[in-house]
């Protein structure tokens, strides 16, 4: 259990690193466009309830890496991402790598299928 509890927070400490802080850090100043500001705040409303979920109701490194994951594809999720590249600011799709490497060193398991 212990090493369960150390992998996930490892996970969610690279999410924070790497994606939601960067983005939660940007100041809407800094960018030049009206158009952009407002993509801006409406990807970083998205971004902070994206942290709260991951924290909030990922209890362990499997739910993250099954929510991740899922986040990598939906909809939902490409749009933001594409919006977040736009900005020139760090999507899910730029830490993929790393995050599925730490889960590789941590032994993260997928999740099994339902069905």
């Amino acid at each position: 259990m212990r090493d369960d509890k150390d992998a996930r927070k490892r996970l969610l400490s690279l999410l924070d690193r790497q994606l939601f802080g960067p983005i939660m850090r940007t100041r809407r100043e800094d960018l030049e466009s009206k158009k952009d500001k407002h993509r801006f705040d409406d990807a970083k409303a998205k971004v902070q309830e994206e942290r709260q979920r991951y924290h909030d109701n990922c209890p362990t490194a499997q739910d993250i890496k099954e929510t991740f994951l899922r986040d990598l594809e939906s909809r939902t999720s490409t749009a933001l991402n594409e919006n977040l590249r736009s900005l020139g600011l760090p999507t899910y799709w730029d830490i993929r790598d790393e995050f599925l490497s730490l889960c590789e060193t941590y032994q993260v398991k997928d999740a099994p299928q339902r069905g």
